[in-house]
């Protein structure tokens, strides 16, 4: 079962889906810009008025242009 079913199923308040191995949800050791990256973000689901309860979201890494 993925993690989307998962979330769906036991009905979590909100839901930030990241696709990294596992054991490393938040990033790799010492990277702190991703794993910031992913916090604010996940905290972003929690204070955001307009996102419904039981919102599931993927979580999108922004690549720098240049």
């Amino acid at each position: 079962m993925n993690l989307r079913k998962v979330a769906e199923r036991v009905l979590a308040p909100r839901t930030l889906l990241v696709r990294r191995p596992m054991g490393t949800p938040l990033g790799d050791p010492g990277d702190r810009a991703t794993q910031r990256s992913i916090l604010e973000t996940a905290l972003g689901l929690l204070v955001d008025g307009s996102i419904n309860p039981g919102a599931i979201r993927d979580y999108e890494t922004v690549e720098d242009p240049s």
